[in-house]
């Protein structure tokens, strides 16, 4: 993708749908402008690949759907909670309770205490 950015600070737009992409390419967070990002219908798996787009400011609406990462339980707060500027996702709007639900599960994931395990010897 680098090789087809001239000026990448200058993007608000970006399509990059049905391209088979199973990553997010960490290039696009020079796009420090970008407010609309469709990724729609590639092969991103990982949440974790959300966490790119983080540093993204100005992101107000973002596609992933037909991608397997869409499957995921908790796939739609994930997102809200890591990136809480969006507007919509998914070209459906975030409503309120998108938000709420977002804000108890990151705050459920962040106090998670590792499970301790007893073994019998």
């Amino acid at each position: 993708i680098d090789t087809l950015l001239v000026e990448p600070r200058r993007l608000f737009w970006i399509d990059l749908s049905f391209n088979n992409f199973d990553i997010i390419d960490p290039v696009l967070i020079m796009c420090i402008h970008l407010q609309v990002l469709n990724l729609h219908g590639n092969q991103v798996a990982k949440l974790y690949e959300v966490d790119k787009l983080t540093v993204l400011a100005h992101l107000r609406s973002l596609t992933l759907h037909g991608n397997p990462v869409e499957l995921l339980k908790g796939y739609r707060s994930y997102i809200v909670g890591q990136i809480p500027q969006l507007k919509s996702l998914d070209y459906s709007t975030i409503t309120k309770q998108d938000r709420s639900t977002a804000a108890v599960m990151k705050s459920f994931t962040r106090h998670k205490r590792p499970v301790r395990r007893h073994y019998n010897e």
